[in-house]
């Protein structure tokens, strides 16, 4: 899944020139990949997501700028 993201952000600079992504709190593995790819945590927004298995949930955001994903 790292790789995966890894082509996702490299596209989306190219292409759309801003990279942000969210996740259900409970998906912790989500979070883990976004990190994997120096992605920065944003915060949390409360009761904010609906899911097919936790319900309505908190969506935890994280972003990368363009110079950061250039280091």
């Amino acid at each position: 899944m790292k790789e995966a993201l890894k082509e996702v952000i490299r596209f989306l600079f190219e292409e759309v020139k801003v990279v942000h992504s969210s996740h259900a709190l409970e998906n912790l593995a989500s979070g883990k990949v976004m990190l994997k790819n120096n992605m920065v945590y944003e915060g949390t927004l409360q009761k904010e997501v609906q899911t097919n298995i936790c319900g309505i949930t908190d969506r935890v955001i994280y972003s990368i700028l363009r110079e950061e994903w250039d280091e």
